[in-house]
């Protein structure tokens, strides 16, 4: 049988490094677009837009307040809840 060797490395000093800074750039922020906020329809625009879905519906008797909350939830952007 064959002897094999192997080589080992050098023993040398290790002497303690300078401890490495690193930095983790910070993420950019996304941009978003500037939201300026809607004021509240007025009664009129709400009256305005009832009576358009009043119309388009055929004027329809007893749908005046389920037409009330959708012009305002139209006009709101969608963002109205009923109450239970």
């Amino acid at each position: 049988m064959a002897k094999t060797t192997t080589k080992r490395a050098s023993k040398k000093k290790l002497t303690p490094a300078e401890p490495v800074k690193m930095t983790i750039p910070a993420e950019k922020p996304a941009k978003t677009a500037k939201v300026t906020p809607k004021a509240a329809p007025t009664y009129d625009q709400i009256a305005a837009r009832a009576y358009e879905i009043w119309a388009e519906e055929g004027y329809p008797a007893g749908q005046d307040l389920e037409n009330w909350r959708q012009a305002e939830a139209e006009l709101c952007g969608g963002k109205l809840t009923t109450a239970a």
